[in-house]
């Protein structure tokens, strides 16, 4: 059984090793890895301020398995998510992000858009946005590599 709920600080440290995971590391616009310290100090403000930042943890039988986190920026909600290694490959980042869209337009947040750069060669994520909807309205250089910026409006 698959469900969805909003992170706790309890999640921290399973956010943390998710974040610093290889694969994760490489489609990131940030390919460092990331220091104890300071992921406990960005998480802790996060999931501290739901008028800005909304953090999901997607569950199979009660164990985590997926993130979403969404960040307000100018009006839209701007997408992060990763699948734990173990469960990646069996659709599991488009149920994810399904659910936690639907959780986020539930939410107190006003916005217009959801956002997304998803790296030029990362198909898995684009194979989800696409499924879900989303349009890639242009492809930008950050430093040095090609993003592809995806946007699906709120209806």
């Amino acid at each position: 059984m698959l469900t969805i709920r909003r992170a706790e600080e309890s999640d921290m440290l399973t956010y943390f090793h998710w974040a610093n995971d290889s694969g994760v590391r490489a489609n990131a616009l940030n390919k460092e890895a990331i220091i104890i310290e300071n992921h406990e100090k960005w998480f802790m403000s996060r999931i501290n301020s739901p008028e800005h930042h909304l953090l999901y943890v997607l569950e199979q039988n009660f164990k985590p398995i997926a993130q979403v986190r969404f960040d307000l920026e100018e009006a839209n909600l701007l997408i992060d998510y990763s699948v734990d290694k173990k469960n990646r490959g069996m659709g599991l980042g488009t149920v994810a992000l399904e659910m936690a869209m639907t959780e986020a337009l539930n939410s107190k947040i006003s916005f217009k858009s959801f956002i997304a750069f998803v790296k030029f060669t990362n198909a898995g994520s684009i194979k989800v946005f696409e499924k879900l909807g989303f349009i890639n309205v242009k492809n930008e250089s950050i430093e040095g590599e090609i993003y592809k910026f995806f946007e699906k409006e709120v209806q």
